[in-house]
């Protein structure tokens, strides 16, 4: 197949899960055969390095000033050139992650887009601008422009591609009038625990000897990756007499706030090996208030250590017993903590886990190729 992937964003600068993902959907189809061209931010140069010839960089630098910003706009109209390439190539898919890069592709006409969604896009944004302060009037405008691109994406993609049910519900309910041609043109493909950039672990660590009892893998930019939550429970678990070493990573805006604050909890920052941190913990906790389908969740599956998470969003497709997960409240987190520590807890949690582990083992690539040869794979 001829395909395009397309994506404003840098594929070599800060790597989140979604573009840790899009790497490896890129790299399997090249592998695969296909007849792959990319375009991203990020520089040509820096692509060649990394052995991606067939590529072109996107516009993204340029803001404009005034009450409303809207970058998805500013990146629209400073790289026509380039949407029109791809409108002249014919593609047989161009493939986009989430709405600031697809709504531009949609807006030009470009046909045969498969649009993934890859995360809540209202909820995750109206989380960021009640952080933000941002005022009443401003933040409702922006919540209803990205309602908006999100409406043009969905109608005008020739597939939607979801990793969960949570999110394509979401779109439903807020799209309510097109409902019957999401659901026509939807595909739920979960994600997998073993990407390439996963490292194999072989499960040899004694527990009893890891060197933090319990890890959060976030950021500290908002709230949505409830870091205030998991240190609350923290404190809580503390005054209740139970002592435990506690490992965050991850960085942002609110750090060293945190640094300062919580002298008895050690913060790394933003690290390349999260890993390394994943297979030193005994626990693992994610306690997002907003999150469709958590690579940290992933990563401690196949490294296989426990995890408990928030009983929101996507995170009860993946933790699919109750038992693995709390509601959003410092109590609930702390006695749930409290509990899988126990030590037939946590053995019966890590068995029970496997379970799921091997469940989640399977070729994401390959999965998303079938997709998008029209050859479903019933998951």
């Amino acid at each position: 197949m001829k395909i395009c992937m397309f994506s404003i964003g840098d594929i070599y600068g800060k790597q989140t899960g979604g573009i840790k993902r899009f790497k490896e959907l890129y790299f399997y189809l090249k592998k695969a055969g296909h007849d792959v061209k990319l375009y991203c931010a990020t520089d040509i140069e820096i692509l060649k390095k990394n052995g991606i010839t067939e590529a072109e960089s996107v516009k993204t630098d340029g803001r404009y000033k005034g009450f409303l910003r809207i970058p998805s706009y500013v990146i629209y109209k400073n790289n026509q050139e380039i949407y029109k390439k791809i409108s002249n190539e014919k593609y047989d898919c161009v493939i986009s992650f989430d709405v600031p890069s697809t709504i531009g592709l949609c807006l030009k006409g470009i046909p045969n887009i498969y649009y993934f969604v890859r995360q809540d896009l209202i909820q995750y944004r109206k989380i960021q601008y009640e952080n933000m302060n941002m005022k009443p009037l401003k933040k409702n405008i922006l919540l209803i422009a990205g309602w908006i691109m999100e409406g043009i994406c969905v109608r005008k993609s020739y597939k939607i591609v979801s990793q969960c049910k949570y999110d394509l519900n979401q779109i439903k309910i807020r799209h309510i009038f097109c409902k019957w041609m999401i659901k026509k043109k939807s595909i739920i493909q979960i994600n997998n625990i073993n990407p390439s950039w996963i490292k194999k672990c072989e499960n040899t660590i004694d527990r009893s000897q890891c060197s933090f009892d319990v890890i959060f893998v976030g950021n500290f930019d908002d709230s949505r990756k409830g870091y205030q939550l998991f240190i609350d429970a923290v404190q809580l678990l503390k005054e209740r007499g139970t002592k435990l070493k506690i490992v965050m990573l991850g960085g942002g805006k609110y750090l060293d706030v945190c640094i300062q604050k919580y002298r008895d909890i050690l913060f790394t920052g933003f690290v390349n090996n999260v890993g390394d941190y994943i297979s030193q913990s005994r626990l693992m906790v994610v306690p997002s208030y907003a999150d469709s389908c958590p690579n940290t969740i992933m990563e401690a599956l196949q490294v296989g250590i426990p995890v408990i998470g928030a009983d929101s969003s996507g995170i009860p497709e993946i933790l699919t017993n109750a038992e693995w997960r709390f509601a959003l409240t410092p109590e609930s987190l702390a006695d749930k903590i409290q509990n899988i520590l126990i030590s037939e807890n946590y053995a019966a949690c890590m068995n029970e886990q496997k379970k799921r582990a091997d469940e989640l083992t399977f070729d994401w690539g390959q999965a998303i190729e079938n997709i998008l040869c029209e050859q479903r794979l019933v998951y």
